[in-house]
């Protein structure tokens, strides 16, 4: 849903083409996107007359497409802007899987999922801290990665914590040799 309007926002400062779009989102530590999914919303947003679109031939290239913002596409970014915010949808696997775990003997494989959550999460944490430091300049940009540097801490303890009490559950079923 948002994604038309990070678009905008991205088309909004000058005319770009639909490659580097990809890349620059895909910079971005909040949002992933694949070609197809920006290609397919720029035709969507070209029919709506929220950006427009002019070719540039070269000799050495194939035809360029760059994208621009039009009067009404501001205006509707400006809308979302205004509009009341939603919560995020959770969709969390390794969560189920926890849940799932209660009833069955899964400790083996509940522990090697929380340790690759565990990696995951470090990963990403560790490029978005990357990222920081390339945007610590624009308040904008640093305040989202700061939002999500924190999510990511969070869950890096909380994960952690699952970890440590899996091992303690695993202590408590090893029968006691005499």
């Amino acid at each position: 849903m948002a994604l038309k309007y990070i678009l905008l926002t991205h088309l909004s400062t000058k005319a770009v083409n639909g490659a580097t779009l990809v890349r620059t989102i895909n910079a971005l530590p909040y949002w992933q996107v694949n070609s197809q999914q920006v290609y397919t919303e720029l035709k969507r947003m070209t029919s709506y007359g929220w950006i427009s679109m002019s070719t540039t031939e070269h000799s050495y290239q194939p035809t360029e497409r760059q994208y621009i913002v039009e009067k009404e596409g501001r205006e509707a970014l400006a809308n979302w802007l205004g509009r009341k915010l939603a919560f995020p949808a959770t969709r969390d696997e390794l969560c189920a899987k926890l849940m799932a775990s209660g009833s069955m003997d899964s400790s083996d494989v509940i522990h090697s999922h929380l340790l690759s959550g565990l990696h995951q999460t470090q990963q990403a944490l560790n490029n978005i801290l990357l990222y920081l430091e390339n945007v610590a300049h624009d308040r904008q940009k640093a305040s989202s990665a700061k939002l999500q540097c924190k999510q990511l801490q969070a869950r890096i303890q909380w994960l952690n914590e699952c970890i440590d009490e899996t091992l303690e559950r695993e202590v408590m079923i090893v029968p006691e040799v005499l």
